[in-house]
């Protein structure tokens, strides 16, 4: 995932120019979405249906937000993979998915 691949704009929009603000939204959401990543993998490793569709219900409106398009495909992909899903897949999510979340804590460190 590169920075190209998802946006801040829905967020600085939000802040409205206060970098503090900024800076906080962006680290809660960072955290969020961790946790939420976390849920999924290990949803769709045990197979768990409806907590994969909890975890993919929380993660589309972040992903949404974050205009994260290829993160969000990777994620409707593996919830609709067979049980289990192919290791690929599976390895391929939590890259790009950690390395989005490493990629807005960084932003909100350039905020302050």
């Amino acid at each position: 995932m590169e920075a190209n691949e998802f946006s801040l704009a829905f967020f600085r929009e939000s802040a409205n120019g206060d970098k503090q603000f900024m800076k906080y939204i962006l680290l809660l959401t960072a955290r969020e979405l961790q946790q939420y990543f976390e849920q999924l993998t290990m949803a769709v490793q045990e197979g768990h249906t409806e907590q994969i569709r909890r975890a993919v219900h929380k993660l589309r409106p972040h992903l949404e937000s974050l205009q994260a398009v290829e993160l969000e495909k990777l994620m409707r992909q593996l919830a609709n993979a067979p049980s289990p899903p192919s290791a690929e897949l599976l390895q391929t999510f939590q890259q790009k998915a950690a390395l989005l979340c490493s990629m807005i804590q960084q932003a909100a460190d350039h905020e302050t």
